[in-house]
């Protein structure tokens, strides 16, 4: 059966990468939930994909500039909902079947996630992943057991080398680029491929085709509901 990732949780619905998306997400029944991590001015990791709050908020607030205060402070979508924390979603999660994604907006962040994520007890319910090479070396010497995940957009040249080297569990592309010579690289090393984002009848047919282990969507029941109609499960 496919996985299916709610990418950001319920983007289409909520405001993307908050509690109140990740809980629909839940509900939509997703087995993943994939995220963005960034470090804040301070110790702060927050749960967010930019590096600024414009394009989610209409406010021009650099989380590296901002304080703590000024960053939650700031509403998102009608039901007030604000930046969460790394550490809230991991307590959302936490003794329940549901499996994080998280992925590393920034380098230098995979000791402090690893930390937190120990500190939880949850090492078995995450994949931690990253366009960024150097947090997945670090992984793969500092916590050889955690799953990884590498993303890529157009296949590098070097696909295979790159990893070799990162040692990662999974190969995430870009569906778009998702080509034969892709499959067989990721197959002939054993990795698991999980392609984003996922969110047409076209696109799940090509993830088919190549026989995924998941996807990455915005629309959970869209994707069950086409998954069943054309014998995909779901």
């Amino acid at each position: 059966m496919i996985e299916l990732y709610a990418h950001r949780g319920s983007p289409e619905k909520e405001p993307e990468n908050t509690i109140v998306s990740f809980k629909r997400a839940i509900r939509e029944k997703a087995k993943w939930i994939e995220l963005d991590v960034r470090k804040g001015k301070k110790k702060h990791i927050y749960v967010v994909h930019d590096d600024n709050l414009q394009r989610i908020a209409g406010h021009d607030i650099s989380l590296k500039k901002a304080n703590f205060t000024e960053v939650r402070k700031v509403k998102l979508g009608s039901k007030d909902e604000r930046v969460p924390l790394l550490e809230e979603v991991l307590l959302l999660a936490k003794d329940t079947d549901i499996m994080l994604n998280i992925e590393l907006k920034e380098k230098h962040l995979e000791r402090e996630i690893v930390e937190m994520i120990e500190h939880y007890e949850m090492s078995s319910q995450i994949i931690i992943s990253s366009f960024f090479h150097l947090p997945l070396l670090v992984l793969a010497d500092y916590r050889p057991k955690l799953k990884t995940a590498l993303l890529i957009n157009e296949p590098p040249a070097d696909l295979k080398a790159q990893l070799m080297e990162t040692k990662v569990n999974y190969l995430h592309p870009n569906i778009d680029h998702l080509t034969d010579e892709t499959v067989k690289i990721a197959r002939s090393l054993r990795k698991k491929i999980n392609p984003f984002t996922v969110n047409s009848k076209k696109d799940l047919k090509k993830a088919l085709q190549y026989k995924v282990h998941g996807i990455f969507t915005n629309r959970v029941p869209y994707m069950r509901k086409v998954l069943k109609e054309i014998g995909g499960e779901g």
